[in-house]
């Protein structure tokens, strides 16, 4: 990973930044219409090192929802809520909702099915874009701290290179707030292939 920080300029840094940036902004477009409430974007596009959370809340626990990404770009895709937050996720989408009812169905496949809406709107953006073709792989749940999620799904990457962080919030009433976290984990050759397209494409 220290080898590829060092070969990534300012420029690249941008375009990257904003390819994120678009990606992202299709994704919550797509969580808006799900919710029929608008959700606000705050991509960071920052390269963050490894396992490293977006936020000192290394030890808030909650729900991931992870998918494996395979295709021209390899990697993955983790969407993070906190307990409260999936409470209230799956009581927008199916009614009212216990916290002690989250990993039993049908809030699981809910909770599963929103990963994957995210993750298939963000890699068509990036098609879009940069004409990269990759697909998710089935959403898996997993309850688990948020450091504890990330160490486990940046270990499970054959070269992981720098973690992506982005968070995602709607924008509804103060009793209808959601938030919610989403990190990429692109490995290395994917990185260096998204750098080459991103920096040719004028925006």
């Amino acid at each position: 990973m220290a080898t590829w920080f060092a070969t990534i300029d300012p420029r690249q840094r941008a375009a990257l930044r904003r390819i994120n940036r678009l990606a992202m902004q299709h994704a919550a477009e797509a969580l808006t219409l799900l919710l029929k409430q608008p959700v606000r974007l705050e991509a960071s596009g920052g390269l963050l090192a490894k396992q490293a959370p977006c936020n000192s809340d290394r030890t808030k626990s909650g729900l991931g929802v992870y998918l494996h990404i395979a295709g021209e770009l390899n990697g993955g895709m983790l969407l993070f809520l906190p307990q409260a937050d999936a409470c209230w996720l799956c009581g927008r989408l199916l009614g009212q909702m216990k916290l002690k009812y989250l990993l039993a169905e049908p809030a699981s496949s809910t909770l599963k099915e929103v990963g994957n809406i995210i993750a298939s709107a963000f890699l068509a953006s990036l098609d879009q874009q940069l004409h990269l073709r990759a697909l998710p792989g089935p959403p898996q749940l997993f309850p688990a701290p948020l450091a504890e999620l990330l160490e486990q799904q940046c270990e499970a990457q054959s070269s992981p290179g720098p973690v992506i962080c982005n968070r995602l919030r709607s924008t509804g009433g103060p009793a209808d707030r959601l938030q919610a976290a989403i990190y990429l984990f692109p490995e290395t050759e994917s990185l260096d292939l998204l750098l080459e397209r991103a920096t040719s494409k004028t925006f």
